[in-house]
């Protein structure tokens, strides 16, 4: 997990990323797709994975290729990063192993929901929740209702590189040891973000480790506390970082709840919009279509399918039904 540097960008594309990784930490291992240049894994000094963590989940395309990490909330939800997601297709995730290309079970993502207020210019709400098709066997990880206090001990997981180089990503998961503290600039909110380090600014989480858990251990089980998100001082890429920066999943309890139907049951939803279809994950929409949800008229303003209605900027609101 050591932060080591990127080669340079050869485009304007990738310059423009660059300036963006005060910036995420994402990675794709292998061969990358167009438009995915700035994204690969580099996870460097830290330890193979202690035990097989339940929850750990892979984030992968249709052809099996890592991209970012996350962690099993509920049987059929996932939370990551939002710069995850965010013009990325996320098709499956693998969940429960230690191995990110065998083992565990494999889910279709239905649907992605990323946080209403997520701002992919200053990465702040950078959280984001996937749907599965269907609810997993593995156990799900508790969502910490603390883990912020400086000084607490903090274990984060991910895949990656083990040697800093480009395209050469581990099958295996990686650990290491951290704890909360302070020093992270980069747009840093207190209020609902974490700073993890620890004395060596080599060690902390970088290109690959996007999205995947901050844990800590409460009573002798493993409680979530952060979604990896980016380098602390936002130099680029990530190198000579002393810490790096989590949004903290406790602080968006609320919304999670909101989202997944967790906490008080809401009731029945509202009635659809008279002359338009529900919204479904599982269509393509194109400009001007119209949709119902959640009681609003929605219509397309591109070419859209997965994002919901109310949680990306594809969908216009016309207005209560």
């Amino acid at each position: 997990m050591r932060l080591r540097t990127l080669a340079r960008a050869t485009t304007s594309v990738l310059a423009l990323a660059s300036l963006a990784l005060a910036a995420p930490l994402t990675a794709a291992a292998g061969t990358t797709e167009p438009g995915d240049d700035h994204v690969q894994p580099y996870i460097v000094d830290g330890d193979p994975a202690s035990e097989t963590y339940s929850f750990m989940t892979s984030l992968q395309r249709s052809n099996g290729q890592h991209v970012c990490g996350g962690s099993l909330i509920e049987p059929d939800w996932v939370v990551t990063a939002a710069h995850c997601v965010d013009g990325i297709n996320i098709a499956q995730v693998r969940i429960g192993t230690i191995t990110r290309d065998s083992g565990g079970t494999v889910a279709r993502v239905t649907a992605e929901h990323t946080h209403p207020q997520w701002n992919p210019r200053t990465l702040s709400n950078d959280i984001a929740l996937l749907e599965l098709d269907r609810q997993v066997s593995e156990q799900p990880i508790t969502i910490a209702d603390g883990g912020d206090r400086q000084g607490t001990p903090t274990r984060i997981l991910g895949w990656g590189s083990t040697s800093g180089e480009r395209d050469s990503g581990t099958r295996h998961l990686q650990q290491l040891d951290l704890e909360v503290t302070s020093g992270c600039t980069n747009g840093f909110d207190p209020s609902n973000e974490l700073c993890l380090g620890d004395d060596d600014p080599d060690s902390n989480a970088c290109y690959g480790d996007s999205g995947g858990p901050s844990i800590i251990d409460v009573n002798g089980q493993w409680q979530l506390t952060g979604a990896t998100s980016r380098a602390g001082q936002g130099r680029h890429p990530c190198q000579d970082n002393d810490a790096a920066i989590y949004s903290h999943v406790g602080a968006h309890q609320q919304w999670i709840d909101d989202v997944t139907g967790g906490g008080t049951d809401p009731g029945p939803g509202p009635e659809p919009c008279d002359g338009a279809d529900a919204w479904s994950a599982s269509t393509h929409y194109e400009p001007s279509d119209q949709v119902s949800h959640n009681g609003h008229l929605w219509e397309a303003t591109w070419y859209v399918w997965h994002y919901e209605p109310g949680q990306s900027a594809y969908w216009r609101d016309l207005g209560a039904c």
